[in-house]
């Protein structure tokens, strides 16, 4: 009933209780048009990004048109001058022509993971990996895959085949379901963290992730896209101008079990921006989320107003049970 409380409540669906109902605001169906290339970032693309002048930066991809969403993926292991992975989707007129087409969706890490690892055979070797005792069986060829190069590979068959929309498409057309992936009949899950930085500083902490990517197994890449501020104050976008970064890899969990070092990676990661004093802020439902002591430094008195707001709308006896693990961990309880 008071609204001035709204943005203090607001981190997640049940850390205050059950979702009664959702507001949904409606707006007049739109298009979108999609550009991609497979290439090094232009001369002045940083200075571009830097000052939020994304027209400018994504010129090359767009021809000019405003970008509604960027995409782009980088190889840890090849520095950030090398070929980049960019997707930048404009909004554009629709008819009602295309309301059904349904285009191809894209791959996602989870498709192309499941290809190539349905191509290692199980009695591989890999006298090359020291900490592989013997024949190294299935596990093994999965320890030396390079999964950025399996990425990008898929990526520029994807350019070449098709670099760009023939014609507006709608959200639904450009958004595929999700669908559990097996290999030999184990399910294949990836592993993504994803934590956000300043726009001005996105440079250095590419920069800081590559040099602790070169310690750790070929298994992730970074992909980068960009937000304004929430007005949650709690939200993990809060900075004025954020840089998201997501590390997507192959899980711990699974088929990959102890072989992947995508955990590991993105923990040096984040230890590495707190040694350089980089702030940042952990996405909230992704692996590797933060802890108690980093949210009360990164988000301050926004901390005791929403426990306060938790407290005023939650009965006292109905807290324990609208509680989660999670919420305790985080000091959020």
């Amino acid at each position: 009933a008071d609204p001035s409380l709204f943005p203090d409540a607001l981190i997640h669906l049940g850390g205050l209780g059950y979702c009664a109902a959702v507001l949904i605001e409606g707006v007049e169906r739109f298009g979108l048009s999609w550009a991609k290339a497979c290439a090094p970032l232009p001369d002045g693309w940083w200075n571009a990004i830097e000052a939020g002048s994304f027209s400018d930066a994504m010129e090359h991809v767009t021809n000019g048109q405003e970008p509604a969403f960027i995409e782009l993926t980088f190889d840890p292991n090849r520095g950030i001058e090398s070929d980049v992975m960019q997707t930048v989707y404009w909004r554009d007129s629709f008819s009602q022509e295309n309301a059904e087409q349904r285009a191809h969706p894209a791959r996602d890490t989870v498709d192309i993971l499941s290809d190539r690892l349905a191509d290692i055979p199980r009695d591989v070797a890999s006298p090359d990996d020291p900490e592989i005792e013997g024949p190294g069986g299935f596990g093994s060829g999965i320890r030396l895959l390079d999964i950025p190069k399996m990425i990008f590979d898929d990526f520029r068959e994807d350019v070449a085949q098709q670099p760009n929309s023939p014609e507006p498409e709608s959200l639904l057309a450009l958004t595929g379901d999700w669908e559990p992936r097996s290999v030999f009949g184990i399910r294949i899950d990836t592993f993504n963290a994803a934590f956000s930085v300043p726009l001005e500083r996105l440079r250095s902490v590419l920069e800081i992730g590559t040099a602790v990517a070169a310690k750790h197994r070929k298994h992730f890449v970074y992909t980068v896209r960009f937000a304004g501020p929430s007005p949650a104050s709690l939200s993990f976008l809060r900075f004025e101008r954020n840089a998201i970064i997501n590390i997507d890899g192959l899980t711990r969990a699974g088929i990959a079990g102890w072989i992947s070092h995508s955990d590991e990676a993105s923990r040096a990661f984040t230890d590495a921006l707190e040694d350089a004093g980089i702030p940042f802020s952990m996405h909230w439902g992704k692996d590797i989320p933060s802890d108690a002591a980093k949210i009360a430094a990164d988000f301050g008195p926004a901390v005791s107003r929403y426990k306060a707001v938790r407290a005023g709308l939650v009965p006292e006896a109905l807290r324990a049970k609208l509680c989660s693990p999670m919420l305790e961990h985080w000091g959020l309880a």
